[in-house]
């Protein structure tokens, strides 16, 4: 929900093909046509999609304060701003001739190189790993398995989703 707001108020303005190389303008929501919110939403889709990325990868690694702090500078600086360089005509890396096939390149380049350094900065899971004091290494903690069922589940959840999310690109 604070990707919606920062999309909503100005992330959509930075990413929208008006402007120069490198952001849109800054107009505001009430100069809008109504063609347009179609646009905001489908485009939000994306931003939201890229922050997903971020929370599987820091998953027991972070609080939820530095999650939402992460998030909102993926989705309100960093994602509008490649995706008006690669999606707007006026964008630079548009101009470049730089193809991105259903969004690989923004959301999920994006998404990933927010994880990856998230993940860097913050280290291996506590969950995951615990220190031995004695012997100054992490030793790794292996966990109970889970249910078959509910990963099953949520595979065909995710693989039903992306026929629309695909068809929709």
């Amino acid at each position: 929900s604070i990707i919606t707001i920062g999309w909503w108020l100005f992330g959509f303005s930075i990413a929208r093909d008006t402007g120069g190389s490198y952001f849109g303008d800054s107009s505001g929501l009430a100069e809008r046509p109504n063609r347009e919110w179609v646009d905001i939403f489908f485009s939000w889709t994306f931003a939201a999609t890229s922050a997903t990325i971020v929370s599987g990868a820091v998953s027991g690694r972070m609080r939820l304060r530095s999650y939402l702090t992460v998030s909102t500078a993926l989705g309100w600086i960093i994602f509008p701003l490649l995706s008006h360089w690669v999606w707007a005509t006026k964008g630079w890396l548009y101009k470049l001739g730089f193809i991105d096939f259903a969004g690989s390149g923004v959301v999920h380049l994006g998404g990933g190189t927010a994880a990856f350094v998230s993940c860097a900065l913050t280290g291996p899971r506590t969950i995951r790993y615990e220190y031995d004091h004695i012997t100054e290494k992490w030793t790794d903690f292996k966990p109970r398995g889970h249910s078959i069922m509910m990963a099953f589940l949520g595979t065909m959840l995710l693989w039903f989703g992306w026929f629309g999310f695909n068809a929709g690109s």
